[in-house]
């Protein structure tokens, strides 16, 4: 593993001018006080550039449930564009909240990169130079009932266990006569982490349902956010022990039993 490296950003005024409305992608949960602060001083300049910005820590309702403060979230970032963005490797959630706006097809203003080895780093340089790409026309026809996609962030690392686990759950779908899209068996070989993600998007938006393996991997979360920013129902297969706190395990289990739409009113 390499050093973790900070590259700040100077805050772009050319893409986020006045009247702009912004949500400001960042670490929440555990993020260190330094960071925190920098998100703060990066609003604070830009609603004094008259951007309306909006920082979860602050202006999400944060004790609200896990699922209920996702559907905020996701509601202003609909309502957003461009995105601001400090990136964090280590922040899970901030990749939930990057699939969000991805399924949105956002334009992003990173204002720092905080990493060591992430491939995601390249994919949102390329996203902010190069945009969401372009959104594709689906035929309603297209949409096959009971198709689902599969997330488990499987890959060349994971164990022969874990790999078992996921490929009985797939074979048994498909036995059922579900269509099934399987990243780790179904996406194409050497794809970048871009061109991999404008993928996911395209196979999220015509399935019906998602079967979550969860795990604290960065493209899990991504591809939880995708379906979620697309209101996909969801089905929990394999989840991990939580406590009463706020957290996503929980708050995909509320998602899986209450649906993607709830009011958040």
């Amino acid at each position: 593993m390499g050093h973790w490296v900070l590259e700040k950003i100077e805050i772009s005024s050319k893409r986020l001018k006045p009247g702009t409305r912004t949500f400001i992608i960042g670490s929440v949960r555990n993020a260190p006080e330094q960071e925190k602060e920098y998100l703060r001083k990066v609003k604070k300049a830009l609603r004094a550039q008259g951007v309306k910005a909006h920082l979860p820590e602050d202006d999400t309702n944060q004790n609200a449930r896990g699922l209920e403060i996702c559907a905020q979230n996701r509601s202003v970032i609909e309502e957003s564009n461009p995105l601001t963005i400090l990136y964090n490797q280590a922040s899970q959630g901030s990749h939930f909240d990057m699939g969000m706006g991805f399924i949105n097809y956002k334009d992003i203003v990173p204002v720092g990169y905080i990493y060591n080895d992430s491939s995601f780093v390249g994919m949102v340089k390329k996203w902010e130079k190069e945009g969401p790409g372009l959104k594709k026309e689906r035929r309603e026809e297209e949409r096959g009932k009971g198709v689902k996609y599969i997330i488990s962030g499987l890959d060349e690392f994971s164990s022969k266990e874990e790999i078992r686990e996921v490929v009985q759950h797939v074979e048994n779908l498909e036995k059922q006569g579900f269509k099934v899209y399987f990243p780790f068996r179904d996406d194409p070989m050497g794809l970048s982490k871009y061109d991999q993600n404008v993928l996911h998007r395209e196979k999220v938006v015509g399935c019906d349902s998602v079967d979550i393996f969860y795990k604290e991997d960065n493209q899990v979360f991504f591809d939880m956010g995708l379906a979620f920013g697309s209101y996909k129902e969801a089905t929990v297969v394999k989840n991990v022990e939580y406590d009463e706190k706020k957290s996503y395990p929980r708050m995909i289990d509320e998602w899986a039993i209450e649906g993607p739409g709830i009011n958040i009113d």
